[in-house]
C-alpha cells in the first residue's frame, strides 16, 4: 500500500519559492561575473574557483556552479575537467564577425529610430551629444567611453524593436570586452558623427540615419584595429621583459 502524498499546496509553494530564490542568486552571480569579465577585472586566462567566488559574493557554491554553466553557455569561460573554469581568450576572427553584425544591425536600428523615436528619446539623444561634446573638450576618456555606449544603447532603444535591442546589447557586451584591452576613444570625430546621426534621426531621414551609422561603425572598427595592431606587439614585449 502506497503512502499518502503529504505534500500540500503550502509545501509546493515553498519549493517553488526556493527554486526562484536559487535562480535569482545564480543570475546575480552570473551578472556580477559577466561584468567583471567584460571590464577585465577578470582578464582572459583568469582561473575562477567556486569556493572563492562563493565567499566573495556571500552565497553558497550551488548558485556559483549554475552561474558557471550560464557563463560557459554565453561563451565567457571555458570549463575543463580537472582544470576548472578559466576566462577564455578573445579571438580576432570572432571580433571581426561581431563588428560585421554590429555594422548592419546598427544601421537597421538607426533607420528604425528615424521613423519611431519618441520626443523624449529625441531629447535624450540631443543630451548625450551635448555631454559627449563637453567630455571631448575636457579630454575625459572614461566618460567619453561610457557616453559612447549610452548613445548607441539609446539609439537602439529608439528602434522600438525589443529583439533587435537584445541582440545589439549582447553584441555590445562582446565589443566592450574586446575594447577593454585598449584605450580606443575616437573623441571629437566620433561625436561629430553622432551629432550627424541625431540630425538625420530628428529629421525622420531613415536612409541617411542608417548610412551615417554604418559609416560611423566602419570607422570605429578601423580605429580599433589600428590600435589593436599597435597594442599587441607592445603587450608581447612587456610580457617578455
Amino acid at each position: 500500500m502506497s503512502k499518502p502524498d503529504r505534500s500540500g499546496p503550502r509545501s509546493k509553494r515553498a519549493a517553488r519559492g526556493q527554486r526562484r530564490e536559487r535562480d535569482l542568486l545564480s543570475h546575480r552571480v552570473f551578472t556580477g561575473l559577466e561584468t567583471a569579465i567584460i571590464n577585465r577585472t577578470y582578464p582572459p586566462g583568469t582561473r575562477l574557483v567556486e569556493e572563492d567566488v562563493a565567499e566573495e559574493m556571500g552565497v553558497s557554491r550551488m548558485p556559483v556552479r549554475e552561474a558557471f554553466r550560464m557563463l560557459q553557455r554565453a561563451g565567457w569561460i571555458d570549463v575543463t575537467p580537472y582544470a576548472g573554469a578559466h576566462v577564455r581568450y578573445p579571438q580576432l576572427q570572432e571580433l571581426r564577425e561581431v563588428f560585421e553584425l554590429r555594422h548592419r544591425l546598427g544601421q537597421f536600428a538607426a533607420e528604425l529610430a528615424a521613423m519611431r523615436a519618441t520626443p523624449p528619446q529625441q531629447d535624450e539623444l540631443r543630451r548625450l551629444v551635448r555631454e559627449g561634446t563637453a567630455a571631448v573638450a575636457r579630454a575625459d576618456t572614461y566618460e567619453l567611453a561610457e557616453l559612447n555606449w549610452d548613445f548607441h544603447r539609446v539609439l537602439a532603444a529608439c528602434s522600438h524593436n525589443e529583439s533587435l535591442q537584445r541582440t545589439i546589447e549582447e553584441l555590445d557586451k562582446q565589443m566592450r570586452w574586446h575594447f577593454a584591452a585598449t584605450s580606443t576613444v575616437r573623441g571629437r570625430d566620433s561625436w561629430e558623427e553622432h551629432a550627424q546621426i541625431v540630425v538625420a534621426v530628428l529629421a525622420g531621414d531613415s536612409e541617411s540615419a542608417g548610412r551615417l551609422t554604418y559609416e560611423h561603425s566602419l570607422r570605429s572598427e578601423s580605429a580599433y584595429m589600428r590600435q589593436l595592431m599597435d597594442f599587441v606587439p607592445r603587450a608581447v614585449a612587456d610580457a617578455g621583459a
